[in-house]
């Protein structure tokens, strides 16, 4: 066995979209739905700027989604996915 370092590349950067042009035209909807897809693929996540969502309903949900997965188990299952049916879909 080698004592040989292996240092892993460096990640590639999260993809960043904006998505303030959605309202604009066919076109750049089209474009930005293609940016989100191949972001999906590529990477499994994004950033998204030009939303429009105010800091202060970012902090809110944020501290809100802390709160929530700061619960016991057996609280979250209550409403666990498999229970809110088909619209509950991720």
């Amino acid at each position: 066995m080698s004592n040989q370092l292996i240092i892993p590349a460096a990640p590639p950067h999260v993809p960043i979209i904006a998505v303030g042009t959605l309202g604009t035209s066919d076109a750049e909807r089209y474009a930005v739905a293609e940016q989100i897809g191949r972001a999906c693929r590529e990477y499994g996540f994004f950033y998204i700027t030009g939303h429009g969502i105010s800091e202060r309903l970012q902090g809110r949900l944020e501290a809100l989604s802390r709160e929530f997965f700061a619960q016991r188990v057996e609280e979250k299952l209550k409403i666990r996915m498999e229970l809110g049916g088909q619209a509950w879909r991720g």
